[in-house]
């Protein structure tokens, strides 16, 4: 609920340009900090993994 009240706030304070940025935005900030956080990414070798 909060983010419905703050994004009715900015639309009556300012306009909807910053709400239509900041959700154009969240997309990229996203990938960029999935890709931050997952580390290095290796491929599954199945010789060694065999039973």
């Amino acid at each position: 609920m909060i983010f419905i009240f703050s994004t009715g706030w900015v639309a009556d304070n300012f306009s909807y340009t910053p709400i239509l940025i900041t959700a154009g935005l969240l997309p990229i900030v996203g990938t960029v900090v999935l890709f931050a956080l997952s580390g290095k990414i290796q491929k599954v070798s199945y010789k060694n993994n065999l039973a």
